[in-house]
């Protein structure tokens, strides 16, 4: 068999460089051989394991080594215009778990004039995989969704990070130390600044500087810098001891693991690097300076930070060297948050991920078609369970199939978003108001999530706005991206839909309040609507009582007045609504405007006002209950259940 290796910028490293070893420890026992060709950067050829061939990474060699492959494995797009041979096998191992957004779901991707539709990078290389390989069941809708990917994905974790767990961890731990020339005794901290797009950059002269002023001898700073990063400290790529004394630039190091074995802690900031660390159960500080104008502005994240980061997310570089001083409370006051980020992202760190990827490699051995499907590998550990295993006893209409990219529409994709950070203190439970139990034995987030996906498709991304709890929800409903109010107590829905709809990919966003059970049948009732790239709030014109908000429309049908306030309304809206991919630029304008109590209604009045059309959408034909108090949830279990709730 013909295996052919590629990594980022042409290393010999990372998750085909721990397959090829697996490969080769088990071809030595048993056969029978392989042929291994890396496509590499020259200046990298002797960094292969001994035996393997190499070529560059494009040109003819290229070409000739990929179109003669039983199997290829790589950490990235590949570049040549090759043309993979039937029966071929090819796995995509991308280079970690997507914090930062990535590929087609970055803010700043390139857009098609025509369609609106954010471009893939890559696009024609990413429809030769066969294979997508996810390190987490979080990471698996992202991956899909960033690569507009319909085929295979496996589940299998990162073989790269198997030396992180395996029995030679320690032994391999003291000799990197000592081939980097840390002493024993002497507290190793890893920097791994990730690349920033727009000419913006990081401080390294002032990090290592004040780290240096601050530390003895028994502190060493790692510096990793990104490739593209650029500033490197005094000194260049080589271990830097003077002027900076206590600095040491290990940029240049082929394996990232031995890093993240020899260090005893690490600052990150929104790259992968922290997922890769926590599977050391060492203590990790995120330094992120840029934090707004990254995650909101520039790039765009999958995660908030400040709710599932697993250590302090801080600002100041002064206040990330402060909380090193002392490692092992930092350890201890970060427990929770820590474990709960490994139970999300690392649990499939188990040692055994190159195993599994050579299971797979193997069916190249074998000589199946590789036809694509949309399935999700079965692996140990999956997402959907957490967000209720019980099937629907009510029947959407779906509008489409269980694709990865959701629903096209004008605009761009449909994505959705779930209010749920309020405190709900009139309903009186303990848990956060969407993790009510409804007579199905489902939550109200799960049934919203099962809803939704059922009717739009099994990849639709979901965004909930968590406060209240957060780690609970989200604990909940662990295959969800969430966005964070911090001012959940003291702010209202306005100002979290404006949090998720500057996080949410761009296009048409369906949003509805976490505490709304409904019947998934009116979500059909929105398809007009989303064919024609219309903003919408769905109302029920049977019952119009003071307390709720009421809508009134105008001489063309299109609503006039949207709040609890409105005279004579014609009906109450029920709290799910569609914003067209065109509209949102003029609600956030207008959400960015709302006082902090304001709820998005007022935002979408005010917008009304200054051209953006709303159509109203009759539901009263099916059921659907906001639940504010326990007679709600009563009259929900009757209307929508025709049964008493059991929770």
């Amino acid at each position: 068999m013909e295996i052919v290796y590629h990594c980022v910028a042409g290393r010999v490293a990372d998750s085909p460089l721990a397959v090829h070893r697996a490969l080769l420890e088990r071809e030595e026992a048993r056969g029978p051989r392989s042929t291994h060709t890396w496509l590499v950067d020259p200046a990298r050829a002797a960094d292969v394991p001994p035996g393997s061939l190499t070529a560059p990474t494009d040109g003819p060699l290229a070409i000739d080594a990929l179109q003669r492959a039983d199997a290829v494995i790589s950490t990235t797009h590949l570049d040549p215009a090759w043309r993979k041979r039937r029966g071929a096998l090819y796995v995509q191992a991308w280079h970690g778990t997507p914090l930062k957004r990535i590929a087609g779901d970055e803010l700043g991707a390139v857009r098609d004039p025509t369609t609106g539709l954010s471009l893939v990078p890559g696009a024609d290389d990413v429809a030769r995989w066969d294979v997508l390989l996810s390190p987490n069941a979080a990471s698996t809708s992202r991956l899909r969704s960033a690569f507009r990917y319909d085929g295979e994905v496996a589940q299998t974790g990162l073989p790269r990070n198997d030396v992180l767990v395996g029995p030679g961890a320690g032994e391999r731990r003291d000799r990197v130390r000592s081939r980097l020339g840390i002493e024993e005794g002497t507290t190793a901290v890893l920097w791994t600044p990730t690349w920033r797009e727009g000419g913006s950059s990081v401080d390294v002269d002032g990090f290592c500087g004040g780290f240096a002023a601050r530390f003895g001898d028994d502190h060493v700073l790692l510096l990793r810098l990104h490739p593209s990063v650029g500033s490197r400290p005094p000194g260049g790529a080589t271990a830097s001891r003077s002027p900076q004394a206590r600095v040491l630039d290990v940029s240049a190091e082929a394996e990232a693991s031995d890093l993240y074995l020899a260090a005893d802690a690490l600052v990150g900031d929104y790259s992968s690097t922290i997922v890769d660390f926590a599977v050391t159960r060492r203590p990790i500080v995120l330094h992120t300076p840029d934090l707004e104008r990254y995650a909101y502005s520039e790039r765009g994240l999958y995660v908030d930070l400040s709710v599932e980061g697993p250590g302090p997310v801080l600002t100041d570089r002064a206040d990330v060297i402060d909380a090193l001083a002392d490692l092992p409370a930092l350890g201890t006051a970060w427990r929770e948050r820590y474990d709960a980020f490994r139970d999300r992202y690392c649990h499939l760190d188990d040692g055994h991920a190159s195993q599994r990827v050579l299971a797979i490699l193997d069916r190249a051995r074998t000589g199946p078609q590789h036809a694509r499907d949309t399935t999700t590998s079965s692996l140990p550990h999956t997402a959907a369970a957490h967000v209720g295993d019980a099937g629907p006893r009510l029947v959407p209409t779906r509008l489409a199939d269980n694709g990865p990219t959701g629903l096209a529409v004008p605009g761009g994709t449909l994505s959705a978003v779930i209010l749920a950070a309020g405190l709900g203190s009139r309903l009186g439970r303990s848990l956060p108001k969407p993790l009510t139990v409804l007579p199905d034995g489902r939550s109200i987030l799960a049934s919203q999530v099962q809803h939704l996906r059922a009717t739009f498709g099994a990849d639709l991304a979901i965004t909930a706005v968590v406060g209240h709890k957060a780690s609970v929800v989200m604990a909940a409903a662990p295959d969800l991206l969430f966005a964070y109010n911090p001012r959940y107590a003291s702010t209202n829905t306005a100002v979290s839909l404006r949090r998720a709809l500057v996080t949410s990919r761009p296009g048409p966003v369906l949003w509805c309040n976490g505490d709304v059970v409904f019947d998934p049948a009116l979500l059909a009732e929105l398809a007009p609507a989303l064919t024609g790239g219309r903003t919408a709030v769905c109302v029920d014109t049977s019952a119009v009582a003071d307390e709720e908000v009421k809508y009134t429309v105008d001489g063309r049908g299109l609503v006039a007045q949207l709040s609890k306030t409105v005279l004579g309304g014609l009906g109450e809206a029920v709290g799910i609504n569609l914003i067209a991919a065109a509209d949102r630029p003029l609600l956030l304008e207008h959400l960015a405007a709302c006082a902090d109590q304001d709820y998005f209604e007022r935002g979408i009045e005010t917008a009304i006002g200054d051209g953006l059309e709303v159509t109203p959408v009759d539901i009263s034909a099916y059921a659907a209950v906001e639940v504010d108090v326990e007679e709600d949830l009563v009259r929900a279990g009757v209307r929508v259940y025709g049964q008493d709730p059991i929770g």
